[in-house]
């Protein structure tokens, strides 16, 4: 599987005990995800001496000698062009695996958008109410962890940076068109007390919302 993974080729190979194995190893996106293997079957014909070295070989296999007789000479024999057949139909298969992974990362990384787009929504709907990224994770059928990550990922920013800066876009607006005091317009966005608004609205405009206030007028 090593070299298999390493040479990305496909390899023909006799085992100890003088039986053909294939291993074809599998790709997506240039990544190893495994193998395909086949064989334990034979290439020559099956005779008495060919089955005692067999034995010989294979010492550690506690099965009866009349029963190991009857397994080897039903074996399976190919031929050489019947394993270069095997080894192509392996392929086949491979390709189609991957090709179905492929077609499954992108539908996935498409409802993985979706979903962020759907996090988005529902922040953008309730950032006035007490949330957390637990409950926008919930809103959406996702683990907190999974979704932190996914969420991160999609928009370079954290879900609870996000929320953040949308509740202190929606408090600049109130600031300038409303009559709504500092600590009205807090709570009208979501934050629980004045000093927590107070520290996110500097750390996302470096002003206090009085200051800006006032600049802007």
């Amino acid at each position: 599987m090593e070299k298999c993974k390493a040479t990305g080729e496909s390899i023909v190979y006799e085992c100890h005990a003088g039986f053909i194995d294939i291993i074809v190893p599998l790709f997506v996106n240039k990544k190893f995800i495994g193998c395909l293997t086949a064989g334990q079957i034979l290439n020559k014909k099956t005779t008495e001496t060919s089955f005692n070295e067999f034995l010989e070989k294979t010492p550690y296999l506690k099965v009866e000698r009349k029963r190991m007789r009857e397994l080897y000479f039903a074996t399976k024999v190919l031929t050489q062009d019947q394993i270069e057949a095997l080894v192509e139909l392996l392929r086949l298969f491979g390709n189609y695996i991957v090709e179905s992974e492929n077609k499954m990362l992108f539908l996935e990384s498409i409802k993985e958008k979706n979903r962020t787009s759907e996090a988005r929504k529902y922040i953008e709907k309730n950032y006035q109410k007490k949330i957390t990224v637990l409950d926008i994770a919930r809103a959406v059928y996702q683990s907190e962890s999974y979704f932190s990550h996914q969420f991160k990922e999609e928009t370079g920013v954290s879900a609870i940076k996000y929320l953040n800066r949308y509740r202190i876009e929606k408090a600049k607006e109130l600031l300038l068109n409303s009559k709504l005091t500092i600590t009205e317009v807090a709570f009208n966005t979501g934050f629980q007390n004045l000093t927590h608004f107070n520290r996110i609205f500097r750390a996302n405009t470096q002003k206090s919302p009085r200051e800006y206030k006032k600049q802007k007028r």
